[in-house]
């Protein structure tokens, strides 16, 4: 079905991951050029802070670093999938690359640019709900993943009740509507751990529930924490004295 879908949208596309992070576009390109169908390959990158020297001589004080993944593009969705059963755990940089299908293109040309666009007028927040997010995935990663394409202020992962792991949504704040947008188109149809994401601008009032859904977490856990010690504090004066009045006094 994904592969049909692509198809009509002309082209198919891989997410490639567990790359080194000395590997290039070029040499991605390289490792799949002898496939059918292949157009181009593209390494994710992220901005990283230089210091002194080089901080001046670099445009911005930045410079970009592999993120350990990348997309490469074919004609269509079955050169795509032939790519696939070819490629999949092939050595590359000493790295065997996991790879899945995926609908993102890794050339995004004026086309991307006109999307980035039109995702910039309809984003009225600076702030993204990700949803249909595997329990396997952690902040630590969706910051990694996010935050390639602008600054991030937040990132929260509301979590369950009973404490055994995330809701399987988050949300995210960036420091401009326009950094949030790039990310918001860029990263439509990106698969994480096998499952592809939902990204939405998020309401306002949904953020709000998740960071007061925090704020009680935090206040039941401290309150907890206050009813413990008050227990212990009143069951070390009960064995000291060995007496009732002592522990009622206690109490008091």
């Amino acid at each position: 079905e994904a592969a049909e879908e692509a198809d009509g949208q002309g082209g198919g596309c891989l997410f490639v991951k567990n790359l080194s992070f000395d590997t290039s576009d070029r040499a991605l390109a390289a490792a799949f050029r002898g496939c059918k169908g292949f157009r181009s390959a593209l390494v994710m990158k992220k901005l990283g802070p230089l210091a002194g020297r080089e901080r001046r001589a670099a445009e911005g004080g930045e410079k970009s670093r592999s993120m350990g993944y990348g997309f490469v593009e074919f004609d269509s969705a079955s050169s795509a999938a032939d790519a696939l059963k070819r490629k999949q755990g092939a050595l590359l940089d000493g790295h065997a690359v996991q790879l899945q299908l995926s609908q993102r293109r890794a050339g995004r040309g004026k086309a991307g640019a006109a999307g980035a666009r039109r995702a910039f007028k309809a984003l009225s927040t600076q702030s993204l709900c990700v949803r249909n997010l595997a329990f396997e995935a952690t902040a630590k990663e969706l910051r990694q993943l996010f935050g390639a394409y602008g600054s991030l202020t937040a990132v929260r992962v509301p979590k369950k009740a009973d404490y055994t792991g995330h809701r399987g949504f988050a949300f995210l704040d960036f420091a401009s509507k326009s950094e949030a947008a790039a990310a918001y188109e860029s990263l439509q149809h990106t698969h994480l751990y096998g499952r592809r994401l939902v990204i939405e601008p998020a309401e306002e009032k949904a953020n709000d529930v998740g960071a007061a859904q925090q704020m009680a977490e935090k206040r039941q856990v401290a309150r907890e924490l206050r009813s413990v010690a008050k227990r212990r504090r009143v069951a070390g004066v009960f064995t000291a004295s060995g007496d009732t009045g002592s522990f009622e006094g206690a109490m008091a």
